[in-house]
């Protein structure tokens, strides 16, 4: 039998698309870790939402939220993480894209 070592910090992280249907005043947890893109679909605009963050992220992990539709007030919980220019609406398409260090225990904002 022949053992290989694999170094797995040079492996693709494996990408996760879920698509929420939220309505006004709810709340959605992220919670799958590594390259998650949350997919918000509403069957209308929305007054508010608030998006919640994983709460065991690890260095360079991957979020991007994107939505459908208006959302008026957009609240994002870091789950006791720092958030890094966090949005607070999003106009139609909107979306925002953060990444996580956990040097400083803070999800930045890259897009």
């Amino acid at each position: 039998m022949t053992t290989q070592q694999v170094d797995v910090t040079t492996l693709e992280p494996v990408s996760v698309k879920t698509i929420y249907t939220p309505t006004t005043g709810s709340s959605i947890a992220l919670n799958q870790l590594r390259n998650q893109y949350a997919l918000l679909n509403a069957a209308g605009s929305l007054l508010s939402l608030t998006v919640v963050f994983p709460s065991s992220p690890m260095d360079g992990d991957l979020i991007v939220v994107a939505s459908s539709k208006v959302i008026t007030t957009l609240s994002i919980d870091g789950n006791g993480k720092t958030i890094n220019s966090a949005l607070s609406s999003f106009s139609l398409g909107g979306f925002g894209r953060w990444c996580f260090d956990s040097s400083v225990n803070t999800w930045f904002r890259i897009g």
